[in-house]
């Protein structure tokens, strides 16, 4: 049995904005405060949405974020990506194993699944490349170990990416690894970095994952789960790049560009608006609670925030 997660999505609409109008009144605990804040930062410097429209997307992200925890519990009630564009570019880069990137956003944890199911009898395994910290937080999830297992899904834990061992023996052979560009992984101090436009700011990229590939001559396929105008998941895959040393940054410019203009559309299916990039929330000085700049308030009061600006203020004690 599997669930409409459009219908699913409009039960939990009047819950969750009843939710967020009594947090509202009640205070924010301070990561949905700094959540919410990373999310107005981001989109306002890219569009011109009313608070009004934020607060439409924060809910939207809410339910969004419940959804996955459902199939984090539950994944066979998953109906399966109702389209694959680029089912071909995902057959090409296991014929000669390779590396799949993406990031966490929409159905992003079924991907793997997906790329193994159309895998030839007889491909080697797919590796997800993923941080300590991830692999921690996934043990709790059993059921996703057993399916993982079942379709011959590993993982991998670098320590570097560059001088990681197992992780370049295994690119060296047929098997394939699935990497993610927004997670903690393959951020390596003294390496060159690469840098992007991202959401207004300037930031470092994972581009160690991409050397790896270059040093190696395989394939890169960018892959992106989405959403269609009817609320399912679409999957899509790009066509493979075969990378050298000099456009590495152009390279990584795309991927975060084709994404970023993504996000524009459906900026609730991100994971990662939980965990801000360097300057994306700044701590101001000192102001009142009733200063008229900020719009909500942290759980204990000591910290406020203003919705349109995305700005966290320091409450003054007295």
């Amino acid at each position: 049995m599997v669930i409409d997660e459009k219908e699913l999505i409009q039960d939990l609409y009047p819950i969750m904005t009843e939710q967020v109008k009594k947090d509202f009144c009640d205070g924010l605990f301070d990561d949905h405060l700094l959540t919410l804040s990373n999310m107005s930062s981001g989109l306002t410097r890219k569009t011109s949405l009313t608070e009004s429209e934020l607060l439409e997307v924060w809910v939207k992200y809410r339910i969004y974020r419940q959804v996955q925890k459902f199939y984090a519990k539950q994944p066979e009630m998953f109906s399966g990506f109702r389209k694959v564009n680029g089912k071909e570019n995902i057959k090409k880069v296991l014929d000669l194993g390779g590396l799949f990137v993406s990031f966490q956003y929409g159905s992003h944890r079924f991907i793997p699944l997906e790329i193994r199911a159309n895998a030839e009898e007889g491909d080697q395994s797919l590796y997800r490349v993923i941080d300590g910290a991830t692999h921690n937080e996934e043990r709790q999830d059993k059921e996703w170990n057993e399916i993982y297992m079942d379709n011959n899904v590993d993982e991998c834990i670098p320590g570097e990416v560059s001088s990681d061992k197992r992780l370049s023996s295994l690119m060296a052979g047929k098997d394939s690894l699935y990497f993610h560009l927004d997670g903690d992984a393959g951020y390596e101090e003294g390496a060159d970095p690469v840098l992007v436009n991202f959401l207004g700011n300037r930031i470092k990229t994972p581009g160690s994952i991409l050397r790896l590939a270059v040093k190696l001559h395989k394939p890169v396929c960018f892959l992106l789960a989405e959403q269609d105008e009817q609320g399912r998941a679409v999957l899509t895959a790009y066509e493979p790049l075969w990378l050298h040393d000099k456009n590495l940054e152009d390279t990584m410019q795309m991927f975060y560009t084709i994404f970023e203009e993504q996000l524009m559309n459906q900026p609730e299916l991100w994971k990662k608006w939980d965990q801000p990039r360097k300057n994306w929330a700044k701590i101001k000085h000192k102001q009142k609670k009733s200063d008229p700049e900020i719009d909500v308030l942290n759980r204990w009061g000591t910290y406020g925030l203003n919705i349109q600006s995305g700005e966290i203020y320091q409450i003054a004690s007295s």
